[in-house]
């Protein structure tokens, strides 16, 4: 089995979960320290090429092919250390009340946006700790529906698991995911999902600007908030240098049928993800490229 299958399988999950449980948080920050710079060393990697070819393109290509390394590891280091610190707090779920910090646009988030009879799309990018930052959802109370990648690896299935165990209904994209997201927003209800993944259609025709050059961004989320009215808050928890972490929340936001031509509504989250990325791109684990023209290069270097 090589790396990319090993990680596909829900093998790391069960690790994990199980290393979660019985070793302590300082001791499995230093080994997913070595975890992630084995990771980056591995050349051939997708998930290093994925970055290396993203990380350039945030950066505007200014960094140095060193600085690009550095970048590469810090990023796999802060990716596997995040995951870690999901899975311990997952396993001691009273400590992950004291882990983080919400600033004043994710405390309205969390106290008063979906529970107020308005309808919430709580969406996110990739950056600080994605997968806690559900499990700081579902601790504070909002019960929303998650949609998750389509067509999950067994990876992706266990870690939905471990979402719903938390009191949140996930439901990975697909039509019927869609139909019950909408149903949800009609209702006042909260769907939560990512905003930043790759799509995966090979046909792709609409491609978003993001840094300024057309991507793969998705934007299936638009059509659910021009429908529903819903507000829009874009949310990450942000790893600090001291381990914790600080919840930041975008103002609300809101999606208009006349803004859809030109991508106007996309450009309303982009201004907001572009500078949080920019100022912690080594916490922003998009393991894909995102643009075509990188995409092209990486595969060429192959």
């Amino acid at each position: 089995m090589n790396l990319v299958d090993f990680l596909k399988a829900d093998t790391p999950v069960r690790l994990g979960l199980w290393l979660g449980r019985v070793v302590p948080l300082e001791r499995g920050r230093k080994i997913a320290l070595k975890l992630g710079a084995f990771l980056a060393s591995r050349k051939k990697n997708p998930i290093r090429m994925g970055i290396l070819a993203n990380q350039t393109v945030i950066s505007g290509g200014r960094l140095s092919p060193e600085e690009l390394e550095k970048r590469c590891l810090e990023t796999c280091q802060s990716m596997v250390v995040n995951l870690f610190e999901y899975f311990y707090y997952y396993r001691h779920r009273e400590e992950l009340k004291s882990a983080y910090t919400l600033s004043a646009q994710a405390q309205e988030m969390f106290f008063k946006d979906g529970k107020n009879g308005e309808a919430l799309l709580f969406i996110g990018p990739h950056l600080g700790n994605f997968d806690l930052m559900t499990s700081i959802v579902a601790i504070s109370g909002i019960n929303g529906l998650v949609l998750a990648v389509p067509s999950p690896t067994a990876a992706y299935k266990a870690q939905n698991k471990l979402r719903a165990e938390q009191g949140l209904m996930v439901m990975p994209m697909s039509l019927n995911a869609f139909r019950q997201a909408r149903k949800i927003l009609a209702e006042k209800g909260v769907v939560i999902t990512g905003i930043d993944r790759p799509s995966e259609d090979p046909n792709l025709k609409r491609m978003p600007l993001f840094f300024g050059q057309p991507s793969r961004l998705t934007t299936f989320y638009e059509k659910l908030a021009i429908d529903s009215g819903a507000k829009i808050r874009i949310g990450a928890a942000i790893r600090q240098p001291d381990g914790h972490y600080y919840v930041v929340a975008s103002e609300p936001i809101y999606f208009t049928a006349d803004d859809k031509a030109d991508d106007g509504n996309i450009k309303k989250i982009t201004a907001v993800i572009e500078p949080w990325i920019q100022e912690y791109a080594n916490q922003w684990a998009i393991l894909k490229p995102l643009w075509p023209t990188h995409t092209k290069i990486e595969e060429a270097r192959k």
